[in-house]
């Protein structure tokens, strides 16, 4: 039986734990995150410690249940010492429950009007935020989101991490959403170099959990004429990211590259 973490006190954690912790094979020892406000609490019933606990315990595996793989990974090999063979990276599919909130005519609604709300939000606070990913390509190509999508994709600059964290604490206070969700948001940011912003929409009314939303923010970071982002999923000459445009949601609109078809090939190839 290996002992093992799971990294990620979350609803990715959450996912992970209901798929293996019932599994013989493995001792689940508890939680670890970068959030310092969830260390010495329990979450699901298992101890959460922040990362420098597997300085201090005997441990087999970490199994990472988070979308922000790649830099914890960074993180426990470079930070801590942790041996790479240690590290486990997970399957999506591991990390996610059944949730397609945008499969119906009113979570299309509601997804464009989240996105509406957050881009006209951000551009009135005079900060960089734009739709993107599958979001995007999804408004571009069939004029909707797209019902087996799962999320919602921004990506803002890495200078500005800490007011985007900020104010998506305020929206999620005065948006008026908050009567019909209750909004939670993850700033890893606050308490490790690795600067990411999720947030989560969870429906208050009993039985629509699969119309939860997950949001996340990922940062872009400047190098002369190339634009980087942070998770290490790519780069994108910098002139895309010069210009940005508003584009109709039908209803309501988004703030995206100018160059939007341009991004989109390059991302996707032929889309």
């Amino acid at each position: 039986m290996k002992k093992i973490y799971i990294f990620g006190a979350s609803k990715g954690g959450e996912a992970y734990l209901n798929r293996v912790g019932k599994d013989s094979a493995y001792l689940i020892a508890g939680f670890l995150d970068n959030d310092a406000k969830k260390h010495g609490s329990d979450f699901l019933g298992l101890p959460v410690r922040g990362a420098d606990e597997l300085l201090r315990e005997s441990f087999d595996e970490v199994h990472l249940a988070s979308m922000w793989s790649k830099e914890i990974r960074q993180q426990l090999e470079k930070e801590l010492g942790i041996s790479p063979e240690k590290i486990v990276d997970l399957p999506k599919a591991y990390l996610k429950r059944s949730l397609r909130p945008f499969g119906s005519p009113e979570g299309q609604v509601i997804g464009k009007r989240l996105i509406t709300d957050i881009c006209e939000y951000f551009a009135a606070n005079d900060t960089y935020v734009i739709l993107d990913g599958g979001c995007l390509l999804g408004i571009m190509r069939e004029q909707m989101l797209l019902p087996w999508d799962d999320d919602i994709d921004f990506t803002t600059k890495i200078e500005d991490a800490g007011k985007v964290a900020t104010l998506l604490k305020r929206f999620a206070k005065e948006n008026p959403i908050r009567q019909h969700y209750d909004i939670e948001v993850s700033d890893s940011s606050a308490t490790t170099g690795m600067q990411f912003i999720s947030m989560t929409f969870v429906p208050k009314e009993k039985g629509q959990e699969d119309r939860e939303i997950e949001i996340s923010f990922t940062m872009i970071t400047r190098a002369g004429d190339r634009v980087t982002v942070r998770s290490g999923m790519g780069s994108a000459p910098g002139h895309l990211h010069d210009e940005v445009r508003w584009i109709d949601l039908h209803p309501g609109r988004a703030l995206c590259v100018a160059q939007t078809d341009e991004y989109l090939t390059m991302t996707y190839g032929d889309w």
